[in-house]
């Protein structure tokens, strides 16, 4: 519809104006300065006023550079009064400035209001800024302006002879709005002096106003003027009022025209931005409304419709004491008198009982100022946060849950700070080392260290300072404490971060006393090794025996005697160790058992977790997965050395298909390619084969060449007793042999280690080359043994290696 026949809008003046609308009609610009960041920010108006093409945020610095130099000191002294408390942060200024990009000087008057916090530090200088140059202009000049055509602010022209339309006078001003200076058009005719009028109709509007002597006046009328070699648009005001001599006839036509251009165009803007501000209003998924000065609701959007339950108008013109409850009332009310004290506030609240929802908020109160100061309203902006609630809480939750894990697995976290040198640590760590102090200094960090482990811990520590190597840290070394003078053993682990050039910034580490780890270890190898001197001297003894009973047939019997005493002593000792290793084994699983539970029940939470958190826990649960994986293959060991079913009927191709099966997704991974040849049945264990086999193909993946698919092939064939080698002894006399070779095209070892590897903990490679305890080639030999049996090995460094099995036919 239009003109008459369009519906008047029924909502109020207050509520169909708006904010920005009417400031730039008025001609008005905003403006802010953030004393945090000392960045100006600027709408376009104020932009335009500094004669800035762009940059509507800038230092504020660098628009202190566009003020007149004469009025820079008195811009800077009122600014910094503004931003004193004492002052109450009012500022009102008048001065000039010169137009950054179009030179033009300009007088502009910024008006505002200093923002300060509780401790009256201020925290927002922001206000209103207008173009006072015309006013100025006219106070400083008005008698002059009167008097002097040339002069005028206005675009002034005068045309005669109502037939050819002869320009009598132009000033400069409307010379420019025509494109063309004074000389063009003065005593010209003005479809010769402005070509591109014609068919525009202004002709015949000027000679219809010389013939009847009506004046004319048109806004925003849009005219095309040449411009040198390019046509350009504007839009004028114009006022055409004929000019009559001493007895009332008419000579011509006073042409009055202001350039309104700039004031079209920006309205349009305004027409746009007020779409897109609707569009917005309707779409962001936040409650926005207006409260005015009495904290009536005047306004509001879509989103608080629904979460309220209301329509367009149920809520308008009631108060926030009337619409929600008495109690939610009383929970904003501290919050909205901080705001109509005209202070933006923010905080945190669950949802008034009218919402009839569980539901957290976020509500932002923006005083809303008239130019006096006076705060007249309230713009409110509250986002449902419900989901960031809830992730706090996790993480506190987690937080407590995670403190409680590192202190079950007796852990202490630290933290490094390269740029002071400062270590700060946890309590547990603190009672580890019975530190007084909270914190040490790193030129003292190595002091608590055993001398003879000092030197390893600086080279590691400085190799973990380059990004090269990881910025990983993982040893292990002695210390004494401070108060008591212990040694303890402990394990440090960490990773430095570094910044964006690569310079170390802070590591994050955890640390664990081990020393009872360490003593356990050290004493099954005691043990073992004991066991080993008993064996050696059973050994010679029974050698001696045999050369006795050579010497000597009739001392047969009693050295036989004496050598079966030897082998049961020995099968006991034997025996005894075993049971101690899987006993010690066995107990040794709980705790850490406990640590990955507590682990795997963090990680579930680990969405809510920092990332030093997750390393925290990625870093117990692998030291206990290490410790678990020892204690298995302990467990493993011990079972395979007690327990001997070989009387079973075992098809050793069906054992290989099942540990394939189980190695499927490695196989996958490293694209391996396992071959398998017809393969013999032998009686024998088949849970122990299976575990021979598995450990033989799980290393030859595991110590693959980097960058080569790995190649495994198993072949077997049968071989008469006397065609063994020498260095193959099986445990069980048999007249013939199965040979089973798994051999891979890995990374190979030294044959002079051959001996080695089949021996308990005995590794070639460093744990951070390829992981591993050092006992699935001991369980191999173990298998064999019990099989009546032999395994050995045959390798050359980067040309893979060939594990060669013997089993009874």
């Amino acid at each position: 519809m239009t003109g008459s026949n369009k519906p008047f809008d029924k909502k109020t003046l207050h509520e169909r104006l708006d904010v920005n609308f009417a400031l730039r009609a008025a001609g008005l610009g905003v403006w802010e300065v953030d004393p945090t960041t000392n960045l100006v920010i600027w709408d376009d108006q104020c932009r335009e006023m500094f004669g800035l093409a762009k940059d509507n945020l800038l230092p504020y610095e660098q628009a202190i550079q566009y003020i007149h130099p004469e009025d820079v000191e008195g811009v800077k002294k009122a600014v910094a009064w503004a931003m004193n408390s004492e002052s109450g942060g009012d500022y009102d200024l008048t001065y000039r400035t010169i137009g950054a990009d179009d030179g033009l000087l300009r007088w502009v008057r910024f008006s505002g209001q200093g923002y300060f916090n509780e401790a009256g530090q201020v925290i927002r200088l922001a206000g209103i800024a207008q173009d006072v140059t015309l006013q100025m202009a006219a106070d400083q000049n008005q008698p002059h302006l009167l008097a002097s055509f040339e002069q005028s602010p206005v675009g002034i022209a005068m045309i005669t002879d109502n037939q050819k339309l002869i320009f009598q006078m132009a000033n400069p001003l409307y010379s420019a709005l025509a494109g063309r200076n004074p000389q063009e058009l003065v005593g010209k005719p003005l479809l010769k002096a402005i070509p591109e009028l014609a068919g525009q109709g202004f002709d015949e509007l000027l000679k219809r106003v010389m013939r009847t002597g009506e004046p004319f006046m048109a806004q925003e009328a849009r005219a095309e003027i040449r411009r040198g070699d390019q046509f350009d648009f504007m839009y004028v005001d114009y006022h055409v009022q004929p000019q009559r001599n001493s007895i009332g006839t008419i000579t011509g036509v006073l042409i009055v025209t202001i350039d309104v251009t700039n004031q079209v165009l920006a309205r349009q803007k305004v027409a746009e931005s007020e779409a897109h501000l609707q569009l917005l209003r309707d779409t962001v998924p936040a409650m926005i409304f207006y409260l005015d000065a009495e904290q009536r609701y005047q306004s509001y959007n879509g989103v608080f419709m629904d979460w309220f339950k209301v329509n367009a108008t149920e809520a308008i013109g009631k108060t926030v004491r009337e619409f929600l409850d008495e109690q939610a009332y009383k929970s904003v009310r501290p919050y909205l008198d901080k705001a109509y004290g005209g202070q933006q506030t923010r905080y945190e609240l669950h949802a008034p009982s009218r919402m009839n929802t569980d539901r957290w908020l976020s509500i932002v109160y923006t005083p809303h100022l008239a130019e006096d100061g006076k705060v007249i309203g309230v713009i409110v902006l509250s986002t449902d946060i419900t989901q960031q609630v809830l992730a706090r809480q996790k993480a506190q939750e987690s937080e407590e849950s995670l403190r409680g894990a590192i202190e079950l697995a007796a852990m202490g976290t630290w933290e490094w700070s390269m740029s002071t040198g400062i270590i700060t640590y946890s309590e547990s760590l603190k009672r580890l080392f019975e530190f007084n102090q909270d914190f040490i200094e790193g030129d003292v960090v190595y002091n608590p260290i055993l001398e003879q482990d000092r030197a390893h811990v600086e080279a590691a520590m400085g190799r973990a300072t380059t990004p090269e190597f990881g910025g990983l840290l993982d040893e292990e070394y002695g210390i004494i404490t401070q108060q008591t003078g212990r040694h303890r053993i402990v394990r440090a682990q960490g990773k430095m971060y570094f910044d964006a050039s690569g310079q170390p910034r802070k590591m994050l580490g955890s640390m664990r006393d081990v020393t009872e780890e360490r003593e356990l270890q050290l004493a099954l190898e005691q043990l073992v090794q004991q066991r080993t001197e008993e064996l050696a001297a059973a050994n010679k003894e029974l050698a001696s025996t045999n050369e006795e009973l050579e010497a000597n047939n009739e001392e047969y019997a009693a050295i036989n005697e004496a050598l079966e005493e030897a082998n049961r002593l020995l099968s006991r000792s034997n025996a005894n160790l075993q049971t101690f290793a899987y006993v010690a084994s066995h107990d040794l699983q709980e705790p850490l058992r406990k640590i990955q539970q507590f682990g795997d029940l963090l990680k579930t939470r680990q969405a809510s977790l920092s990332g030093d958190e997750v390393v925290y826990i990625e870093r117990m649960q692998s030291a206990a997965s290490r410790m678990s994986t020892l204690i298995r293959d302990l467990l493993n060991f011990s079972r395979i050395a007690t327990q001997r079913d070989t009387n079973s009927s075992v098809a050793l191709n069906a054992i290989v298909e099942q540990v394939l099966i189980t190695l499927e997704m490695v196989i996958a991974e490293t694209n391996a390619e396992i071959r398998v040849e017809p393969l013999p049945t032998i009686q024998g264990d088949d849970s122990q084969l299976t575990q021979l086999f598995q450990n033989l193909i799980g290393n030859a993946l595991k110590f693959r060449r980097p960058s080569v698919a790995p190649l495994i092939q198993l072949t077997a064939q049968i071989l008469e007793a006397d065609e063994l080698p020498p260095s193959v002894k099986p445990t069980r006399v048999a007249k013939a042999y199965y040979r089973i070779d798994v051999a891979d095209n890995g990374v190979g070892f030294d044959e002079k280690y051959v001996d080695r590897i089949f021996q308990v903990f005995q590794r070639l490679h460093g744990k951070n080359e390829f992981a591993g305890t050092g006992i699935g080639l001991a369980i191999c030999e173990r298998v064999a043994v019990n099989h009546g049996g032999a395994i050995t090995a045959h390798s050359q460094p980067g040309q893979g290696a060939t594990f060669r099995v013997y089993l009874p036919a």
